[in-house]
């Protein structure tokens, strides 16, 4: 990366048990220091985020032609737009791969006998949906949520797959582009949609809770 990793961080090695051990930090896209492991919500921006999944391929690159994961994200974000899903949950499935800008991703027979790396995942996914203003979902939203990304993943292995697919059906309202796309294009298309979804939230909640909506910390973390 063309810069030197600093050391790991005492004071979070000590306030952290189990990942102790092997607590070292990222630099990210835009220069943030931060520790997967540990992570806190000051630590995202919505750049690098969209950067580095525009260029992240999906299916750890075993489709026929390079399709992102920021492609995916978007498209799962505008499949729930068609479904008549409210502007947090487009938000929500913006959001749904984030954790892969910073622990990257495995397949899912993989993760599934990691649990481990399950509960990383969850950890850091659960803090940037925080650090966005997406806190507790309903058993009924999360399962909303998987229903468009597996619905997306089998519409992507039928159409990118030399397979020719995947076992299940998907149910799609409408179809989704699965071009290739120059990856900067993919990335100022995924800030433009977040900022429209992130600030529509925040006009939504504002109004129904008579509430000025800001960020714990002051910051507007790079949105």
């Amino acid at each position: 990366m063309g810069k030197q990793i600093s050391k790991k961080n005492d004071k979070a090695v000590g306030e952290k048990g189990k990942f102790a051990a092997t607590l070292e930090p990222i630099v990210t896209y835009t220069g943030v220091t931060m520790y997967p492991l540990a992570p806190k919500k000051s630590d995202f921006r919505i750049t690098d985020i969209a950067h580095a999944l525009s260029m992240m391929t999906r299916a750890s690159g075993h489709f026929a032609t390079f399709f992102s994961v920021g492609q995916h994200c978007l498209n799962c974000s505008i499949e729930g737009e068609a479904r008549g899903y409210s502007k947090r949950l487009q938000l929500a499935l913006l959001l749904h791969d984030a954790t892969e800008a910073y622990i990257s991703d495995l397949t899912r027979p993989v993760k599934a006998g990691l649990p481990k790396y399950r509960e990383i995942e969850d950890k850091l996914s659960e803090t940037i949906f925080e650090a966005f203003g997406l806190y507790k979902f309903e058993k009924e939203e999360e399962k909303m949520v998987k229903e468009v990304d597996d619905d997306m993943l089998l519409y992507e292995f039928a159409h990118l797959h030399i397979s020719g697919g995947l076992k299940g059906t998907y149910h799609l309202k409408q179809n989704h582009s699965l071009a290739f796309r120059n990856m900067k294009d993919v990335e100022n298309e995924y800030i433009e949609r977040f900022q429209y979804l992130i600030h529509m939230k925040c006009d939504h909640e504002s109004e129904k809770d008579n509430i000025t909506v800001e960020s714990e910390d002051g910051n507007d973390r790079g949105y």
